[in-house]
């Protein structure tokens, strides 16, 4: 490929989601430590509304990461809107943190 050429071709594009595959087994352990953390921690009291804020915090802030990372693999006009979002994603997680009653409830109106 030239320097001028941004396009992935198709052997690229299938080894990118090859590795992206391999991966699944996150999602897995993801879904089971979100039930372990609502079925133990979560009691419906103040600490566990502190607790749902700093977990969207943390999700908010992992995701802002994701959105980075898919940046540095991407080419051309979406490189830009991954690292506005990501910049979006990272600051949203930030306020989420060191406001975790607000979040609560911003996400309970929603």
């Amino acid at each position: 490929m030239s320097a001028v050429d941004t396009s992935m071709g198709d052997a690229e594009a299938r080894a990118a989601l090859g590795k992206m595959a391999s991966l699944w087994w996150v999602w897995l352990v993801t879904g089971i430590a979100w039930v372990l953390i609502s079925l133990i921690i979560l009691q419906f009291d103040d600490q566990s509304i502190t607790t749902i804020g700093v977990l969207v915090g943390c999700m908010f802030l992992l995701t802002g990461v994701q959105q980075f990372v898919f940046a540095g693999l991407s080419s051309g006009g979406m490189r830009f809107f991954w690292a506005l979002f990501g910049a979006l994603f990272v600051i949203g997680g930030l306020v989420a943190i060191f406001n975790p009653t607000h979040t609560f409830t911003a996400v309970a109106d929603i």
